[in-house]
């Protein structure tokens, strides 16, 4: 078999404090025309660093860093975050966190996963040809979204080009019901499409 190492850290002490993202243990793969692309999210230059690597057309994996627009907010995963039209375009789907709060030396903390306030759902979009990523917003500033998922092809399952994919998302709290008190946490979902 062969495997292609994108991104490799030396680092083997676990002391500080956690979680310790250099680079998520989260991607997202998808393939068109041009052969496949990865989407994740890197930590190690840079806070929130959004990396696209792809294949050249001799085979060898190219990396590009790519600019939401938004300067002080970061993404902090790409979680089912990346689709790909039937005209070959990539779409890119992230949740970007406001840089501050909930960060440590640049990198997230487990407490940003229940931050709602200030949040930002953006799309990045890359039509096939084409060499820049435009970015737009997928709901309207002050939105209250958790866990957004984007459509993805699967077998007969298409995206029609030219249109964003569908994506569900929900809202209110996200964070462990206090079980002491038999708490329930109601929230609705919402599917956009």
């Amino acid at each position: 078999e062969q495997l292609d190492i994108l991104v490799r850290t030396e680092e083997d002490e676990r002391h500080e404090p956690m979680p310790r993202p250099e680079v998520l243990s989260q991607g997202c793969i998808v393939v068109s025309s041009q052969g496949p692309h990865i989407l994740y999210v890197s930590h190690l230059d840079e806070p929130g660093e959004i990396v696209h690597a792809y294949l050249d057309a001799k085979g060898v994996w190219e990396r590009e860093s790519i600019d939401a627009g938004f300067s002080d907010h970061r993404p902090t995963g790409c979680r089912g975050a990346f689709s790909v039209d039937e005209a070959g375009a990539l779409y890119a789907l992230l949740e970007l966190q406001p840089l501050g709060k909930g960060w440590n030396d640049g990198k997230p903390t487990r407490g940003l996963n229940w931050e709602t306030e200030d949040k930002r759902l953006v799309w990045l979009t890359l039509n096939e040809g084409d060499r820049d990523w435009k970015t737009r917003l997928a709901l309207p500033q002050g939105t209250i979204f958790n866990e957004a998922n984007l459509e993805r092809p699967t077998g007969a399952n298409t995206i029609s080009g030219g249109q964003y994919p569908p994506f569900v998302f929900f809202d209110g709290e996200s964070r462990y019901p206090d079980k002491e008190i038999g708490e329930v946490i109601n929230n609705r979902v919402f599917f956009c499409g």
